[in-house]
């Protein structure tokens, strides 16, 4: 029983190893990781969309669990490659002025670059519910 037990879970570590480093090496499993991001993310969308007009809120929570579902999906690849929150920007290493004068101009691109797709959205979404 314990011997099939460690048998499987070999496979199943092997499986990941070999899927981590697909993922690390092989653009074109890179670029399905990517598809299946986003169509994850645009299926669950249709799923539970709503048409309505007066539906707003509810759409806009729809989109928000969306991303969230993405962010799991990149968490999910990123472990997989066997890499670590830092991967991510995440860390706790001492910052010095360069580095983190450098994360604020990062930032200010992230913001703007925000901010943009907002207002492109927003034109979107005012232009799809104008015309439907």
């Amino acid at each position: 029983m314990e011997l099939e037990y460690h048998f499987k879970r070999e496979l199943k570590q092997a499986f990941f190893n070999t899927l981590g480093q697909l993922l690390k090496t092989n653009k074109f499993v890179k670029t399905v990781e990517i598809i299946l991001v986003f169509l994850i993310a645009f299926l669950f969308i249709k799923l539970f969309g709503s048409n309505e007009e007066s539906d707003l809120l509810y759409n806009q929570a729809v989109i928000w669990f969306a991303n969230i579902i993405m962010l799991i999906l990149v968490f999910t690849g990123i472990k997989l490659r066997g890499e670590g929150l830092s991967h991510f920007g995440i860390s706790f290493k001492k910052v010095t002025w360069k580095i983190g004068f450098k994360t604020f101009l990062q930032s200010i691109v992230v913001s703007i670059l925000a901010i943009t797709g907002f207002v492109i959205g927003s034109i979107l979404m005012g232009k799809h519910y104008r015309y439907s």
